[in-house]
């Protein structure tokens, strides 16, 4: 299911970001903290510091596919946590 609008991270604390197995994704930090992506091949979530890429404030991952972002999982979902802090995530997926 497509969604499109924000979701909030929290520091330490996993977030799912896709709520169904998508192949593409945008994502925009809007905290003033550095948030790590952490791709997944199923809905099971993972540890908080499991390996990702960290986006820095206001960074943009711009429709960007899960393929090219996660080349060595087959990843279908998102999850997000603050790595220092919390905020708000803008997320866009089909």
């Amino acid at each position: 299911m497509a969604f499109h609008g924000n979701k909030d991270v929290n520091a330490d604390e996993v977030a799912l970001l896709t709520d169904n197995d998508v192949t593409s994704i945008t994502v925009q930090n809007q905290t003033g903290y550095t948030v790590r992506l952490i791709g997944a091949a199923d809905a099971t979530p993972p540890a908080a510091d499991a390996a990702g890429l960290e986006l820095a404030p206001g960074a943009v991952v711009l429709n960007e596919a899960l393929a090219d972002l996660f080349p060595g999982i087959a990843a279908v979902r998102v999850f997000a946590v603050g790595v220092t802090g919390s905020g708000r995530l803008m997320v866009s997926h089909a």
